[in-house]
């Protein structure tokens, strides 16, 4: 789910049934009509709708507003009113809400009263409607009508009569059957697909002592409206939208049988017996809210209602997580198999006016109320489903529950969704007889019959108005009514409703398309009940008259409507088909194998549909036909009037060898059919109509016509009009050829067979107009049809970020026509994002894996660092142009001297500093115009740039589609030149989009790389062939925000073409972009292509070529071990279908680096005891079939016999050390230690870096034990005395994790540090082999180098061939994929992984290998030689391929909370209050960190840090007071303590910018983005304590167990975690106490509980109460085992009468471990610094959470500046990037971004000792629930 959801959720309630449409007019001989309609001088008197006065800091402070409605449980009131105290807060507004379940009823009488509330929430429109026509609610002033954050699906609902009265502010989605999962499964029954199937399961539930369904429709004065919903749902499956809509607007009665009938159906299945439970003894009898506790109890199996009804079911209930007793939804299933859905939703009205007023309904039509009113409800029903649902744009999805995007998701993924009949209706049926007289038909009181026909009785209004004397008036497109074509059919329909309707009828003929407004009007003000327009051009026209005079029926002939406009019926027709059957004939008669088409112009979509229609029929019938297509040149003012054109285009293709022509285009296709008459043998085919009849001159060649049937369309919507029941929205029309007249006899039998089945075919859907070969009409198919053969995506689910523009079309086609899906993508999301800026921020932050974006934004993401690569062109030309308004001087067609002209202007650019502007300066510059000279504004995309230059707030602006389009039509700018058609500067030439991803991403998934370049591609094509149009349109009208069909239309017209179809990427352009890139300053230098730019994900392209001729195949490496990560690289080189010999321990498969194919197989052959423990090179000499194998240098040197030449080395350092115990030895920082306190050291015998450090002095010969064996016996034997030689990148971790008799960290030094510095596992071949080898290696090695780069950055694939080889083999090696992740970290971290000299991978430095040779001589050991160039060469190394190497980072500058050289770290901590015994000596800790740490040089070794201390109290309000005083002088807060005063600062961090660390550990931190939140929180804490009771502490289900808490968000925040875990575990919860901060006396809680039997009772309380409770309890001789929360400890306990009490009852869950634990280092540095810096500071817990804490923000304060940024936003963005290691003192804590922090989840379960230091003792260290993983978040 996300916002791309949410923005077109509206547009697919619209209803929407898509095809085509198109003009064929005339205005040759224009004339005015001849029976011109009485014109009407003066405008129709209008009312202004009120404005409001003021903004909401307009002197708006102190005003109030009343809000009334009916939501009124304490969950939907009280989240309704917190999200109005949000804008209160904002606004000063005073905001109340009421709720009244009776408010519906209630509002009547306070309206009729004088005393109604400043707004309602409306639950249905039509009782908006009601109030809005009577005068009592008003209208909405332009401004709030503008800012509605919502669709116009939905904001229709709010528009009564054509003026918009109403804001929605929720949706409802009602088509859900809630139902247990487990209990489905347990029973063994399966969700329904059809109503059929519900039925039958229904049958089998009862048949297995099972009720199916709760039901209840008991609601107050809403009573029976469930009932409704049934029947509404089913209504909407039985008989489709179109019967649905009639019923709604009164046209169907009730008493039909289609709706009586469904009526039966609810009745028949609820009083079949044993269907239904009703807890209230009856259906009408039972609350409908109190369904859900059945449905948890098992009392039915299945409960149908509305996403809302979340609320009603039981706190506590777990929704949609696989436990047994969760509670989730399936689709309340279909009747014929469609996808149909009901949904509803609530408005608000105002019925006072004022500015107040006006702000707080602008508010509940906003973004910002949907997401504060669904966080708030989320957090009244305590995290789970808050009920509440809102269609409004922008949200952002992540305040939703995924069980509730789901609703969204069924909500868009619906064929057709329909709102709430009744809340339709009008009141009186809505709210009145369909509520009651249905609730008397559920009780038996009234038949079926008898309840209908009360409804129908009941509906308001007058009877449909009847046909005689209406007015029919008919407006053409610029020509003449009797043009033959297009304007004469439409005129026969209407003559057609004057002789059989007894309509009044006449007609406007047109004269230039300015008069299109005023002709309409002529007929509305004369008082016509309908008006015929007659064209596409008068689309717009015609929407904006219906909305202008919403009392007449508008029929749009040829006007496709993207969302339905009220009042217009848009009568369009599939001329794709009607063209297609044409193509077919024309194919089957010509002789000559040539035949043409002259048309119109393709600005007109269906005059495109047409053509290539013919086109495909032709190719269908004759896939050789070479058909001549031609466009007229001009515009839709001269397309369809110049016949002349149409001969002469004609004659050409007759002379060219066409024997058929098709002639489309009013009067200019008419010009060619008479042309064509006069060539004998030649045929032509008529369009519109039967021009037979029409254009008798055609005679001699017209064959038949490609009609489209307007006579009938027009005049059946006609008849629905004086019926009263004409539609809105699309009305489709039939299309056919006509008769043959005289050349029936030509046209043999079987054509005329073959064009029956294709017309049929086509009309069924069983074959498109557009049929696709591959052969011979490749670019005509649907897109998913042509997907090539790809290798599948690694990764089938893709987000990509895109803004929601003309230029995202390829990606929306991919994702919404399915092309996505035949590409082997399983599910893809679109974030939007609206500049470049914002698109290159996800890529960085890893929120997405493809962007669209300029090639110039990409290059300075590169130079900023981020490894990005293109990979394939989206755009080819410029998307950005230039748009000027209309009022500014400028020199057409000449570019220099309009940016001159425009020197010193306010310029429009879509985001500051981006490519729009950065383009804007090039044009100035090239212009010879200082650019400084101008003001740039930040205007967004389209249509708010236009609305700024609109105001007069620019003067031109850089922009893009669909803003161009719309700017020029609505006459508010004008394009001077043109950057897309190639005007302008002539240099300025490059792809202005291209695709782009990280190249870590696409060296691990090259497949997926592809498959998606391909996928947009193929989208490409589809959108720029014009048999596509209407699913274009359809695809623009949900994605792209434009106003009306006809702009779509014509955004896309002018644009489509620009699209790259096959993804190249020109070097030469891109190389002009990034000069131009070079000289704005983007970027420092100039890039190679190849540095950015990847045809082949990632690899150049002399890697994977011509290696099956030069190399063997199988290519033999010889490693000198079992697979482990050290030989990543060569596993990398394995491709899919590798086969594993586990009796020789052999890995072979097909090569490839990247994706790519090598050509030749790679084996890799283990060593050690594989091959006997030989050495590698000792073991190639017996053995000719290896090729390559492992050396490393000291050995190399010492080769006499068995000499190996190293060709590469793809690790950097060796990645051997040695290793010791830091708790045994805590100073041992060193080898040089070791030596100095001459530790034994555990080696392998024969070590040469051993003789070496023995010779230097590092070590003496008495310390060294030669008798290592490789395992970890002797160590940990030795438990700490000795040091041990291995290997840094494996046994660290192996000695922590998997040797558990150690179990501990260990300390190590590498050798490659003491200044020994060989290169280990280089790729060694035989001296004999190497000039026949040398081909080969050319090649191979710069594969092994992309390899190592590849593996590093994406270890998975590799590692895991590595863990299947080690299982396979069985042997006692073992190696795990966790291994395998933390050796590839470290070798990335220790340099392992790297670069050589040059910033290349693989390549080895002579001096440091004579270093090697020179210290083995000085040792007296023998070598093979003392030249360091025997032993390697470079040669074939690619100096190309490396790591990137990190930029250099400036120093941060000076900011708030940093002077430029030390940093200022608040503290706000309780130093004198109730919890100072806590908060002394946790600010002791911090200080104690800090101390330590300037000592060091501050952070980074260089910055101090300086601590502001303030004393909180404990206090909310002082703290809030602290904060304000020192929050400016700041860089974050490092010990703000208490979660009372975390919550009470909470918001204004978040305002401010500023981090805090918490000194309280709830959970609800994990997720706040200002907190860095440190320790396992508060309710894991209560997870792993009950868990460990249960499990190891002697605890027992059967036992009782209570609560006693601190009566604040900390006490609630344990005892949220308690009621968590309790039912996971089988415990029951029988007693909770509270008490309040600052009680002394605990007689009363202690008696609760003790007279409740509880044995278990988990506390949540401070020191300053626990002594208290203690003494309590102890006194009363209440003796149960108590478990608490860290904060109940503190040391004085130790030493208290207490003592004894507390050691026999109390366990403590925290972090951490005994006092004085050596084992852990953090421990001991800890310890020593606290002897230090806080020499009197007593051992005590929250010392050392202070000292944690301390190291958190230290953490990331650290990272801050390494980016160079000490900034508010630095310093958050810092946060996002660190995982800190607490060294033992508490759990690891990896932060990310805010929806990826992993807090620690583990504990340490402490007893109460008096006897050590602290008091307290670690039983358990490091306890981990099984359920801890669980728990969200």
């Amino acid at each position: 789910m996300n916002r791309k959801i949410l923005a077109v959720l509206g547009a697919c309630l619209a209803f929407a049934l898509v095809s085509s449409s198109c003009g064929s007019d005339s205005d040759e001989g224009a004339s005015s009509s001849t029976a011109a309609a009485p014109v009407t001088t003066a405008a129709p008197a209008t009312t202004a709708a009120p404005v409001a006065s003021g903004s909401a800091d307009d002197g708006l402070a102190g005003t109030s507003v009343t809000v009334f409605g009916p939501e009124s449980s304490d969950e939907e009131a009280g989240a309704l009113q917190d999200a109005l105290d949000v804008f209160a807060a904002e606004s000063g507004i005073e905001i109340t809400y009421t709720g009244n379940r009776d408010a519906a009823d209630m509002i009547n009488t306070q309206v009729a009263g004088g005393n109604p509330p400043d707004i309602f929430v409306f639950p249905q429109p039509g009782k908006l409607a009601d109030f809005a026509r009577d005068g009592s609610v008003l209208p909405l002033p332009a401004d709030v009508s503008s800012s509605m954050e919502w669709s116009d699906a939905w904001t229709s609902f709010g528009n009564v009569d054509g003026t918009q009265y109403g804001v929605p502010t929720k949706s409802d989605l009602k088509s859900l059957v809630w139902y247990k999962p487990a209990k489905f499964a347990e029973k063994g029954y399966e969700i329904p697909g059809t109503w059929d199937a519900l039925k039958s399961l229904a049958g089998d539930m009862i048949a297995n002592g099972d009720t199916p369904f709760c039901v209840g429709i008991e609601s107050g004065p809403a009573t029976g409206w469930t009932f409704t919903d049934w029947v509404e749902d089913l209504m909407l499956r039985m008989h489709g939208a179109d019967l649905y809509d009639e019923w709604v607007a009164g046209t169907l009665p009730f008493s039909s049988p289609e709706v009586s009938g469904v009526f039966e159906e609810v009745l028949a299945l609820w009083n079949t017996p044993g269907m239904v439970y009703a807890s209230g003894g009856s259906i009408a009898a039972t609350p409908f809210g109190d369904n859900g506790q059945p449905l948890v109890d098992d009392d039915c199996m299945m409960h149908r209602q509305a996403s809302f009804y979340a609320a009603f079911i039981p706190e506590g209930t777990a929704f949609a997580d696989g436990s047994p007793d969760a509670i989730d939804t399936f689709y309340f299933p279909s009747v014929k198999g469609d996808y149909p859905v009901l949904g509803a939703g609530t408005l608000v009205g105002a019925f006072r006016d004022a500015p107040e007023v006006w702000e707080v309904m602008k508010y509940f039509g906003s973004a910002a109320y949907a997401e504060s009113r669904q966080a708030a409800q989320t957090e009244r029903k305590g995290g789970g489903l808050s009920g509440f649902l809102s269609g409004a744009l922008n949200q952002d999805p992540s305040v939703y529950q995924p069980l509730e995007q789901s609703f969204l998701n069924i909500l868009v993924s619906a064929d057709v969704v329909r709102f709430d009949a009744s809340d339709l209706m009008p009141a009186a049926v809505g709210a009145g007889t369909f509520w009651t007289d249905g609730t008397a038909v559920v009780n038996g009181d009234k038949t079926v019959a008898e309840a209908t026909a009360d409804i129908d009785a009941s509906w308001p209004g007058a009877a449909p108005v009847a046909a005689d004397g209406m007015c029919v008036g008919l407006v053409t497109d610029v020509g003449q009514v009797d043009d033959k074509s297009f304007n004469q059919s439409a005129w026969e329909g209407v003559l057609r409703a004057s002789d059989q309707l007894g309509a009044d009828v006449d007609y406007i003929e047109t004269q230039a398309a300015k008069d299109y407004a005023t002709n309409i009007g002529l007929f509305a003000d004369n008082g016509c009940d309908v008006i015929v327009t007659v064209g596409f051009a008068l689309g717009e026209a015609t929407a904006i008259a219906a909305a202008e005079y919403p009392d007449v029926d508008f029929i749009g002939v040829d006007q496709f409507q993207g969302e339905a406009v009220d009042g217009v019926a848009g009568l369009i027709f599939p001329e794709d088909q009607a063209g297609f059957l044409a193509g077919a004939l024309a194919a089957s008669m010509s002789q000559s194998g040539i035949i043409a088409e002259v048309l119109g112009t393709d600005l007109v979509p269906p005059v495109v549909a047409f053509g290539e229609g013919y086109v495909n029929g032709a190719k269908y019938v004759n896939p050789d036909i070479e058909v001549i297509k031609t466009y007229h040149p001009g515009g839709i003012d001269t397309a369809f009037t110049d016949p002349e054109w149409g001969a002469t285009t004609a004659r050409q293709a007759l002379e060219n060898g066409a024997d058929v022509v098709f002639g489309a285009g009013g009067k200019t296709g008419n010009g060619a059919l008479i042309e064509v008459a006069g060539e004998e043998g030649a045929l032509c085919i008529g369009v519109d109509s039967d021009q037979w009849f029409t254009v008798p001159e055609a005679h001699p060649c017209l064959i038949t016509s490609s009609m489209k049937m307007i006579t009938d369309g027009v005049f059946d919507l006609i008849s629905q009009s004086a019926a009263g029941s004409m539609p809105s929205g699309n009305y489709g029309g039939a299309v056919g050829l006509a008769p043959f007249h005289d050349f029936d006899s030509m046209v043999s039998d079987d054509i005329k067979s073959m064009l029956a089945t294709l017309k049929a075919d086509l009309e069924s859907g069983a074959m498109s107009a557009c049929v696709w070969d591959a052969d011979s009409n490749p670019d005509c198919a649907a897109p998913a049809a042509a997907a090539p053969a790809l290798a599948p995506p690694e990764t089938t689910d893709i987000r990509i970020c895109t803004a929601p523009t003309y230029t995202g079309l390829p990606v929306f086609v991919a994702g919404d026509m399915g092309v996505f899906e035949s590409f082997g993508f399983t599910s893809w999301e679109y974030i939007s994002c609206p500049s470049g800026p914002a698109n290159a921020a996800t890529l960085v932050a890893g929120e997405v894996e493809f962007v669209a974006n300029t090639p110039d934004n990409m290059l300075g993401l590169r130079d900023s660092g981020f490894d990005v690569v293109m990979f394939s062109s989206a755009i080819d030309g410029h998307f950005f142009d230039i748009l000027v308004a209309a009022d500014q001087e400028v020199v057409d067609g000449d570019w220099e001297a309009t940016m001159q002209a425009l020197e010193g202007t306010n310029v429009g650019v879509v985001a500051r500093g981006a490519a729009a502007e950065q383009l804007a300066r090039e044009l100035y510059e090239r212009a010879g115009v200082d650019p400084e000279s101008s003001t740039y504004i930040a205007t967004g995309l389209g249509a708010t740039t236009i609305a700024a230059m609109d105001a007069g707030e620019i003067d031109w602006a850089i922009t893009f589609e669909p803003g161009m389009t719309m700017g020029v039509v609505q006459g508010i700018g004008t394009r001077p030149f043109s950057l897309v058609q190639g005007d302008g500067p002539n240099t300025l030439d490059w792809p202005s989009l291209v695709n782009t991803t990280s190249r870590e991403f696409a060296a691990a998934n090259p497949n997926t790389v592809a498959a998606y370049a391909a996928a947009l591609e193929a989208a490409s094509a589809w959108i720029m062939d014009d048999a596509n149009i209407d699913g274009v349109l359809e695809v623009m009208a949900a994605n792209v925000g434009l106003v009306g069909a006809d702009m779509a239309a014509d955004v896309h017209a002018n644009n489509k073409d620009y699209f790259s179809t096959d993804g190249t990427l020109d070097p030469d352009r891109l190389m002009n972009n990034g000069e131009y890139a070079v000289g704005r300053g983007i970027i420092s230098e100039p890039m190679n292509f190849a540095d950015f730019a990847i045809t082949d994900q990632g690899v150049p392209e002399k890697l994977v070529t011509a290696l099956a001729a030069a190399c063997p195949s199988p290519l033999v490496f010889q490693t000198d071990w079992f697979p482990e990560s050290e030989h990543g690289a060569l596993y990398e080189m394995i491709g899919a279908g590798y086969t594993i010999d586990a009796d020789n321990m052999v890995v072979t498969g097909p090569g490839q680096v990247g994706g790519e194919p090598l050509g030749i197989d790679i084996e890799v052959r283990t060593g050690g005891p594989a091959i006997g423990w030989s050495p590698v090179a000792s073991y190639m000499y017996t053995d000719d079939s290896i090729h390559i194998g492992y050396a490393n240098t000291e050995a190399q040197a010492q080769l006499v016999d068995t000499p190996l030449i190293s060709v590469m080395a793809p690790l950097e350092k060796n990645p051997q050390m040695i290793m010791w115990d830091p708790a045994t030895y805590p100073d041992v920082t060193s080898i040089a230690d070791l030596g100095e306190q001459g530790i034994t050291i555990n080696v392998f015998a024969g070590g040469v870096f051993i003789e070496v450090w023995i010779a230097e002095g590092v070590v003496s010969a008495e310390q060294v034990d030669p008798s290592y064996d490789g395992g970890p016996a002797v160590f940990i034997a030795a438990d700490g005395a000795i040091a041990q030689q291995g290997f840094a990148s494996a046994e660290p971790y192996q000695y922590l994790n998997e040797h558990a008799e150690w179990g501990r960290p260990v300390e190590y030094q590498l050798l490659h540090d003491t200044g020994f510095e060989v290169y280990s596992q280089t790729l060694g071949v035989r001296p004999d082999d190497l000039a026949d080898m040398s081909p080969c290696l050319e090649l191979l090695v710069p594969v092994v180098q992309q390899s190592v780069v590849n593996f590093s950055g994406n270890p998975a694939r590799a590692n895991a061939i590595i863990v299947d080889a080690v299982e396979t083999f069985g042997s006692f090696w073992v190696y795990s994929m966790e291994l395998g992740e933390y050796s590839v970290a470290t070798m990335t971290e220790l340099g392992l992984h790297g670069n050589g000299p040059d910033s290349t991978v693989g390549n080895m430095e002579e001096s440091r290998i004579q270093g090697v040779l020179d210290k083995m001589v000085a040792a007296g050991m023998e070598v093979a030689t003392t030249n360091a160039s025997d032993l390697f060469t470079n040669e074939f190394i690619d100096m190309s391929i490396g790591f990137a190497e990190p930029e250099p980072v400036a120093d941060p500058e000076p900011v708030a909370g940093f002077d430029g050289s030390t940093i200022k770290i608040g503290v706000v901590n309780d130093f004198s209050g109730p919890a100072a015994i806590i908060g002394l000596p946790l600010q002791s800790g911090v200080a104690t960190y800090y101390e330590w740490l300037n000592d060091q040089g501050g952070i980074a070794g260089k910055y101090p840090v300086e601590l502001v201390d303030a004393d909180s109290t404990y206090n909310p309000s002082v703290a809030v007071q602290a904060y304000n005083d020192m929050k400016d002088d700041i860089a974050l807060i490092g010990n703000l303590f208490g979660t009372p005063v975390v919550t009470a600062l909470l918001e204004s961090l978040n305002e401010d910018g500023l981090m805090a660390v918490p000194a309280s550990l709830d959970s609800a931190w994990v997720r706040e983005s200002n907190l860095i939140p440190w320790g396992a929180p508060y309710q894991i804490q209560v997870i792993n304590g009950i868990d460990w009771w249960l499990n190891e502490g002697g605890g027992s289900t059967d036992q009782v167990y209570c609560s006693l808490i601190q009566d604040d968000p900390y006490g609630e925040a344990g005892q949220a975690g308690l009621e968590w875990i309790a039912p996971k575990v089988g415990i029951t919860i029988s007693e909770v106490a509270r008490y309040v901060p600052g009680d002394a006396d605990f007689s009363a809680q202690i008696g609760q509980l003790q007279g409740s039997g509880c044995e278990v009772v988990w506390l949540t309380a401070l020191p300053s109460a626990v002594g208290g409770i203690g003494g309590a309890a102890a006194g009363a001789g209440f003796a149960p085992t108590w478990i608490g929360q860290s904060p109940v400890w503190i040391n004085a306990f130790a030493a208290s009468a207490l003592a004894p009490y507390l050691e026999a009852n109390l366990i403590i869950v925290g972090e951490g471990s005994t006092w004085g634990d050596t084992s852990m280092p953090g421990a001991v540095a800890m310890m020593e610094r606290m002897a230090t810096y806080a020499p009197d500071q007593e051992p005590d817990y929250y010392f050392a959470a202070g000292y944690v804490m301390a190291m958190a923000s230290a953490g990331v304060l650290e990272q801050a500046v390494a980016n160079g940024d000490l900034s508010r936003e630095g310093i958050l963005q810092a946060s996002t990037q660190v995982s800190i290691d607490f060294e033992g003192l508490s759990g690891d804590y990896h932060y990310g971004p805010v929806d990826e922090r992993q807090p620690s989840i583990s504990n340490t379960i402490f007893r109460v000792n008096p006897a050590i230091p602290n008091g307290v003792e670690a039983v358990e260290v490091g306890y981990e629930s099984e359920y801890a993983s669980d728990y969200d978040f």
